[in-house]
């Protein structure tokens, strides 16, 4: 535009304006540092959603639940009950929760798939547990019942874990127009880990129409320790 200028060119609508201040070299300097902070806080929440915190979390059991502990009752009094299942030599564990813990849970990231920890009340034991499913009420969507899944380091332990993809804008064949269709979103999985993805991440860089990543692909990636549900066997 400025050799235009120089060279005497007319312009219909009148000679731009030279303002030294709009050049783009300025503009990406003054931009620089902002620019480099998002990155960051980007880059941040990217490896942050990856991964599960490793501080533990624990939930506030109030006491055992009784036959009293109605649901009526318990939404009364703002208590939310919850149950642990049993699995091997425990038995169940039923315990009346506060009622700012399924909003705990739910605010949390990974909600569904991270531990959580309770401390019984009478026994003061510590339980290591997963949330299986929060029951909200159909007309006021306040919860009223949480059901937790004894979590066992060492056994095999079922959960449910986020597919992600990833880098499908890198793919030659979706920047040549082609639709990307994203199918499966989770997979249950048995977990024997102390440690585990908050969710798995597909590389779709190199996916083509004649090449789609399978379920069977994915059990390829999965680290050691975590292997797929029987229901995927066919």
């Amino acid at each position: 535009m400025e050799k235009l200028i120089d060279d005497g060119t007319e312009f219909v609508m009148g000679t731009p304006n030279r303002n030294p201040y709009n050049t783009r070299d300025l503009i990406q300097t003054r931009l620089g540092p902002r620019i480099e902070l998002y990155a960051k806080k980007m880059r941040e929440m990217y490896l942050r959603e990856g991964t599960i915190p490793t501080e533990k979390t624990f939930l506030e059991a109030v006491r055992e639940r009784g036959p009293t502990d109605t649901i009526e009752k318990c939404g009364a009094d703002k208590l939310v009950p919850g149950v642990i299942n049993a699995r091997d030599e425990f038995p169940d564990v039923d315990l009346v929760f506060k009622w700012s813990v399924p909003f705990l849970i739910k605010r949390g990231e990974h909600s569904h798939v991270r531990p959580f920890y309770i401390t019984h009340p009478e026994t003061q034991e510590e339980i290591r547990v997963t949330c299986n499913n929060i029951d909200y009420h159909a007309k006021t969507r306040l919860p009223f019942y949480m059901d937790f899944q004894r979590y066992i380091v060492g056994r095999p332990n079922l959960i449910n874990i986020p597919v992600v993809p990833v880098l499908e804008d890198k793919s030659a064949h979706y920047q040549a127009g082609c639709n990307f269709h994203y199918i499966v979103k989770d997979l249950w999985v048995w977990c024997f880990n102390d440690t585990y993805p908050a969710r798995l991440e597909m590389d779709c860089s190199m996916m083509s129409p004649n090449m789609p990543i399978k379920i069977g692909d994915i059990e390829r990636m999965l680290p050691y320790g975590m292997y797929l549900h029987k229901r995927y066997d066919n």
